[in-house]
């Protein structure tokens, strides 16, 4: 079974959306298809009005094709605007929200931990547990 999965993150941290890709793709036996926005493939320039309203219809469409919203915990303090945007299409399309903690971090902001089916470690055996377990079929 393969998942479609959207990643949650900012372009300006495409890091943290490419070590959540690369935790993805390290378990073998895992097969899932990106319904995120990546840097190398902009819907539209966010920093205009008609913009943001394009990448914000994208982004509610690509959510809603998705079968499981994935969330890096700490781009919710530094990106409110959008994630929230995010979460709340994951949460009217009732898609499960896994939650990951970044690499070290130990704490998780306590509106993530409301708002998410599961939260876990960064850690690629752990996150695809918790998609399986939550995501379903």
């Amino acid at each position: 079974m393969a998942y479609n999965i959207f990643i949650s993150h900012a372009w300006s941290y495409d890091e943290r959306y490419q070590g959540v890709v690369g935790l993805l793709n390290r378990q073998p036996d895992f097969q899932w298809y990106d319904r995120s926005v990546p840097r190398d493939r902009p819907i539209a320039d966010p920093n205009t009005e008609m913009g943001r309203n394009t990448l914000r219809a994208a982004l509610r469409e690509r959510v809603r094709q998705s079968s499981c919203f994935v969330l890096v915990a700490g781009m919710f303090v530094n990106h409110r605007y959008w994630v929230q945007a995010e979460i709340e299409f994951a949460k009217s399309y009732n898609k499960p929200i896994v939650a990951i903690r970044r690499r070290g971090q130990q704490r998780t902001p306590a509106e993530v931990e409301v708002i998410a089916d599961a939260t876990v470690n960064w850690n690629s055996q752990s996150l695809v547990q918790a998609i399986r377990a939550t995501c379903g079929a």
